[in-house]
């Protein structure tokens, strides 16, 4: 089942039903209008590599970022976002857990160990529970169906406090500055 609902001027929120777990779940998304990007105040257009063998999962994340300004890439699976990763460095990945060929745990691991990516945060997403291993390499981990809202959130502080760090090491690159700088808490997660 599908709803669509806006008012003029306004943003439009979409309804989807989908089976999570033998129950229905409804998801909703809400769709921004361009003039809230400076509200956020992120840059436009950040690059995020979203990983999801499910099509429809796929779909809702990426139109979802795609409404708050973000660029996304999208693969099928770890290897296919390894490859994709390697050709445009993004500014945060966000992977299903449970996926063909080579699943996100085994995604982040792989991510960790080359030296470009071992800095770009990485949210897991899954039906089941957090994995519990001893080294966990990614940032955030969210339950599906994962409140959208939240997903966000999470994903924007995370690009934001990227930002914040690669302006602070240009400084200091160019002008003889400490490379220690202040964190500036507003921009922390």
């Amino acid at each position: 089942m599908c709803s669509r609902s806006s008012t003029l001027n306004t943003s439009a929120a979409f309804c989807r039903e989908v089976p999570a777990g033998g129950r229905w779940a409804m998801h909703r998304v809400r769709y921004l209008r361009a003039t809230s990007y400076s509200q956020l105040g992120l840059p436009l257009m950040s690059l995020i590599l979203l990983v999801d063998d499910d099509a429809e999962n796929r779909y809702a994340l990426k139109m979802a970022f795609e409404s708050r300004g973000h660029h996304v890439l999208v693969a099928n699976n770890g290897r296919d976002a390894l490859r994709k990763a390697s050709s445009m460095l993004p500014e945060l990945i966000v992977t299903d857990l449970q996926m063909p060929e080579m699943g996100g745990e085994e995604l982040c691991h792989q991510l960790k160990r080359r030296p470009p990516f071992a800095a770009v945060p990485v949210i897991l997403l899954s039906a089941v529970r957090e994995p519990t291993c001893t080294v966990r390499n990614w940032a955030a981990y969210f339950r599906k169906p994962a409140v959208i809202g939240r997903l966000l959130s999470m994903a924007e502080a995370f690009i934001a406090a990227r930002g914040g760090y690669r302006r602070a090491f240009r400084a200091s690159e160019y002008h003889g500055m400490s490379r220690r700088q202040g964190i500036d808490s507003r921009r922390w997660p």
